[in-house]
């Protein structure tokens, strides 16, 4: 087992990798007080350990651990040797820790000396005490933080908002997250938000528009029932995935968004004013009755490549009776537009999709009664 270990062990820059080699237990020789340079990253992973051992503490150097993908391994419990406040308490200069799918059930207080932080990844984590991790002192250098299926937790600390350096936030498949920081407004340099699948998240809070970097914002699958007016604040937004809520009506949108998503909600219509660079629409699913075709000409004005779905080539009037958008809207129960933004046309010898779908509005338009 020495040498096998050894030989992936890289003296010269403090790296040691012992992943997906079924250790138990971590070899002694890892420690400090047997190197010339002690140990600054270990990789751990995908092994059979229960604990780091006796000696975790001597790694004072430690900058990357992960020992995800341990199952049993819980760094306090019963056949922990060493307490668990003292050991992390010698980690001042971690900056990257990975405890996904482990039996952990909390992270040590003394993890406030870890002010050095800059990736944390909590997933699958069934024992994970949500009390633990609310007690939890923010890490003001924290760039990526992933807490994902992670049952036990409800909310995240108040105190989090001050995490500013905050780049991106990944808060999935938590059952019972119902409440985020009201103060993530100050999250100001986040560029990625994603809150997938929380069936117990009804809201997000108005300072959401503080979050002014934001690029991404993902809350497909919670019960959402609106997004917050501050929404039109994030200027750099450019994806909004709100699939599968029950949003009924969606604010004004920020100019600089290019693919919205919003199908399987309770929407009766779409906003009165689409972004210009608006590339890909899905809303699909919705109790949308009636769609203005102003807002469907516009659109295919400033493209050379829509696909109109909604219209689904349409040409023909109406049956008696039915609205031109209502008909064009039975043909079919996905609605999606893709527009480029090009105004160029760069396939001149076939016929454009743009004029086939300016074919479509025009087709549906109320001069054609």
């Amino acid at each position: 087992m020495w040498l096998l270990w050894k030989s992936r062990f890289n003296i010269k820059d403090g790296k040691c990798h012992l992943e997906g080699q079924g250790l138990a237990k971590v070899p002694n020789e890892v420690y400090s007080s047997n190197q010339k340079q002690p140990v600054t990253e270990l990789w751990l992973q995908q092994n059979a350990l229960t604990v780091l051992g006796p000696r975790a503490a001597e790694l004072a150097a430690l900058e990357l651990l992960y020992v995800n993908d341990n199952p049993a391994f819980d760094w306090d419990g019963e056949a922990a040797s060493t307490d668990l406040e003292e050991t992390a308490a010698q980690w001042t200069r971690l900056q990257e820790l990975n405890l996904s799918k482990t039996s952990i059930q909390r992270l040590p207080s003394s993890a406030a000396v870890w002010t050095d932080l800059r990736q944390l990844y909590l997933c699958d984590l069934p024992q994970l005490s949500g009390e633990s991790l609310a007690l939890l002192p923010p890490f003001p250098r924290l760039r990526v933080l992933m807490l994902h299926n992670c049952p036990l937790v409800e909310g995240i600390a108040e105190s989090w908002s001050s995490m500013v350096e905050l780049k991106q936030v990944s808060l999935c498949s938590n059952p019972n997250l119902c409440a985020l920081p009201s103060g993530m407004g100050a999250w100001a340099q986040c560029e990625k938000l994603f809150l997938n699948d929380n069936p117990s998240l009804r809201t997000l809070p108005d300072s959401l528009g503080g979050m002014r970097s934001l690029q991404k914002l993902y809350v497909n699958s919670c019960r959402l029932t609106e997004i917050p007016g501050s929404l039109a604040e994030l200027l750099e937004l450019e994806e909004l995935y709100a699939a599968q809520n029950e949003i009924t009506s969606l604010p004004p949108l920020p100019p600089s968004l290019n693919k919205l998503h919003v199908p399987h909600n309770n929407l009766t219509s779409l906003p009165s004013k689409l972004p210009l660079g608006l590339e890909i629409l899905h809303c699909g699913s919705n109790a949308i009755s009636s769609v203005e075709v102003g807002l469907l000409s516009a659109l295919v004005e400033v493209s050379c490549d829509l696909v109109c779905d909604m219209c689904n080539r349409v040409r023909s009037r109406p049956p008696p009776g039915l609205s031109p958008t209502t008909a064009a809207l039975n043909a079919t129960r996905s609605t999606s537009f893709r527009r480029s933004r090009s105004r160029t046309l760069t396939h001149a010898s076939t016929p454009p999709r743009a004029s086939q779908a300016a074919a479509c509005v025009s087709s549906i338009s109320p001069t054609t009664h």
